[in-house]
């Protein structure tokens, strides 16, 4: 169930990825928002979500780290930053999966 404001919507994921070892996170059916594509960067344990968007005219370039410290349970850094180099941390967490 994903929550915009007071419109709940379910969405669907699909990762994908091709011979070249390129992965992808597709994201349709959010309500009011097109349908988009994220490239996923796959290092080691860590999966690195990149994304973008455009504030007051001056792009600002996303990122967020699932790093996996077993098969249930990661760590997740939402990061932002306007040059690539000095990342700001925003939201900082761990996922734990509670049951098969």
């Amino acid at each position: 169930m994903v929550s915009r404001g007071t419109i709940k919507t379910n969405n669907l994921a699909i990762y994908s990825y091709d011979s070249l070892n390129n992965y992808k996170l597709a994201i349709v059916g959010i309500a009011k928002m097109e349908p988009f594509t994220l490239p996923i960067i796959s290092n080691k344990d860590t999966l690195i979500y990149l994304g973008s968007y455009t504030e007051n005219g001056v792009k600002i370039y996303t990122r967020t780290l699932n790093i996996f410290e077993s098969s249930s349970k990661y760590r997740f850094i939402s990061q932002s930053s306007k040059d690539h180099v000095l990342w700001n941390t925003s939201l900082e967490g761990t996922s734990v999966k509670i049951a098969d």
